[in-house]
Order: structure tokens, then sequence, then C-alpha cells
């Protein structure tokens, strides 16, 4: 869950033209590459939802902006060497959710027991 959160922040950064904020920069102001593989285990599953809910719901709304403020096909130029729009960051996203999944559904039922579609 933290990284998803971690991606979706990551990507809806890049498509905004902005810097990223947490979690993909921690509370030292620096990026810690896959830290989020060792400290997801210690985190209690209420704080994992809040953070993945809360990361979703920024990303949300900061999207609504962007379509409305020049639409999808703007270019992010955060990277020079691999120039794209912002209609890829949207997929890479939905393909990142998509990669992961089957692997959060068993995981969470390995954290808090719950199975199927329902919400928590």
């Amino acid at each position: 869950m933290v990284h998803l959160a971690k991606v979706e922040e990551m990507w809806t950064a890049s498509a905004a033209g902005r810097a990223p904020g947490s979690p993909v920069i921690g509370s030292d102001g620096e990026e810690h590459y896959g830290a989020e593989w060792q400290e997801a285990p210690k985190l209690p599953p209420e704080e994992l939802y809040s953070l993945w809910y809360g990361t979703i719901g920024r990303c949300r709304d900061e999207w609504a902006g962007l379509v409305a403020d020049g639409g999808l096909d703007v270019e992010c130029t955060d990277d020079p060497d691999y120039v794209v729009n912002r209609r890829r960051r949207l997929v890479d996203i939905l393909e990142e959710n998509l990669l992961h999944t089957g692997q959060i559904s068993i995981i969470r039922e390995a954290i808090d027991g719950l199975v199927g579609n329902g919400a928590p």
C-alpha cells in the first residue's frame, strides 16, 4: 500500500510539474528509494489505509484540476530524456495499480483478515 501511494504521488507530481511530496519524500526531506518495502511492515493497518486513501484523495483532486487546466495532452517536463504527457502518467498510475492489485489483496488478508472487494 505504501508503494502504491508513493507511485500515485510520484506520477501525479510529474504530471503537475511539481516536486513530489509525501510519501515519496520522507520527514527528513529526502527520498529514500525502496524505503517503503522496509517501513510498511512496521505500520499498523489503520496507518497504511490512512496513508493510501489520503494520497489517493489528494491526487484525485489534483488530477481534476489538471484536466480542467489544459487537459491530458500537456507534456510533463520533469525528465528531459523521457518526455511524456499527462495521459501517459495517468496510464502509468493505472498500470502500477493493476500490477499490484492481486498482491495487495493477499497482503491485506494477511494483515487484517478481510477478503473480497468490500470496503474495510
